[in-house]
């Protein structure tokens, strides 16, 4: 596949050579090289802060199953481009990143990852666990909301609970609006959504983990709406519900954390976020992305507490983690690589006796 790539895209890639990628969308792409090279020379670069590339795909059709790839070339409008469709949410680990000097281009080789990769084994089976009570139109809801695609979120999931007459579609549905709403920073609505999932699932008679996580929601929305008090009732409500040897009950705790933070009770905040962290460690992937987010919360207690150093270990660490599993324009990237930038500044200020 043949296009063009911002810098900071570019230097991420090159920095992750030996880890993986995953891509935010559907991916056309050709076995005709010369046609992929031809995209790519193409391919406008604007004032220069684009960067033409060639992504070559190693793809073992004999081993890879399920297959997240479809020669769709009799479908193609244009049948002698040889079009290969790779799925969205397709894994792969970046072999090699070279400049060819020839013909001006970047060349970066990726191996298409297995559901049975040793690494991704354990998160392949975790999300899979996740979206089983779900039904399967919204597992696409769930992936964009995952890649921070809210907006596309909201219009597939409003469109699924609109055609609906399933109740735990609906349900789901609900939920799903809940969430893109409250990263939309509609908060309102957010609540309105989650009320109404609950309104369901009391109605349903649900497994009360899944209630549990509907409060959890609220409890979230009444968080970022500083309305602190609401959210810690909605909270321990939700603790009376989740088990403590289900991960979601590390969430939880990282919510009781959060809370706990924004009261400006940090020694409170980093107990919770611990209690989250041994819950996760012994539920979760090592890598999970929930894992990468409690790390965060516990490098904001150090730096509350002045422990600069410790909340510079912690923040590297959420930054590994979330490359691995978001894509690299998500915010969160941005909000933590920023963040790094700013401790590091505040750890180089430190007396030498301190560090």
């Amino acid at each position: 596949r043949g296009q063009a790539i911002n810098e900071n895209e570019l230097k991420l890639i090159n920095d992750s050579i030996g880890e993986y990628i995953s891509m935010n969308s559907f991916l056309s792409t050709t076995t005709a090289r010369e046609t992929a090279v031809f995209f790519a020379e193409s391919s406008t670069t604007g004032s220069g802060s684009l960067k033409r590339i060639l992504f070559e795909f190693d793809i073992d059709t004999q081993v890879i199953s399920p297959r997240p790839f479809a020669n769709v070339q009799h479908l193609s409008q244009y049948a002698e481009e040889d079009e290969v469709l790779i799925s969205l949410g397709t894994i792969f680990r970046i072999k090699d990143v070279q400049f060819n000097n020839e013909q001006n281009i970047w060349i970066a080789k990726l191996e298409l990852c297995s559901s049975g990769d040793f690494a991704f084994k354990e998160i392949f089976e975790h999300e899979k666990k996740l979206m089983q009570p779900t039904p399967s139109l919204l597992h696409l809801g769930k992936l964009l909301g995952n890649m921070g695609s809210y907006e596309k979120q909201k219009n597939l999931t409003q469109q699924i609970l609109n055609e609906s007459e399933d109740a735990l579609e609906q349900e789901n549905c609900y939920l799903l609006l809940g969430q893109g709403a409250r990263f939309l920073k509609d908060y309102d609505a957010a609540i309105q959504y989650s009320l109404k999932c609950l309104e369901l699932q009391e109605k349903a008679g649900v497994d009360a983990l899944y209630t549990g996580q509907t409060y959890i929601a609220i409890a979230e929305v009444y968080l970022l709406k500083l309305e602190l008090n609401l959210a810690l009732d909605y909270a321990k409500i939700s603790l009376t519900l989740v088990p403590e040897d289900h991960f979601l009950c590390g969430n939880l705790y990282r919510l009781m954390g959060k809370i706990y933070s924004k009261k400006a009770k940090y020694d409170l905040s980093l107990d919770y976020c611990k209690k989250a962290l041994e819950v996760q460690q012994k539920t979760l992937p090592k890598d999970d992305k929930d894992v990468g987010l409690t790390y965060y919360w516990m490098a904001l207690a150090y730096e509350n507490m002045n422990d600069y150093i410790t909340a510079l270990q912690y923040l590297n660490e959420s930054l590994r983690i979330s490359r691995k599993n978001l894509p690299p324009s998500h915010q969160n990237i941005r909000i933590f690589q920023d963040h790094v930038k700013r401790m590091e500044e505040k750890a180089k200020a430190l007396p030498i006796s301190t560090k």
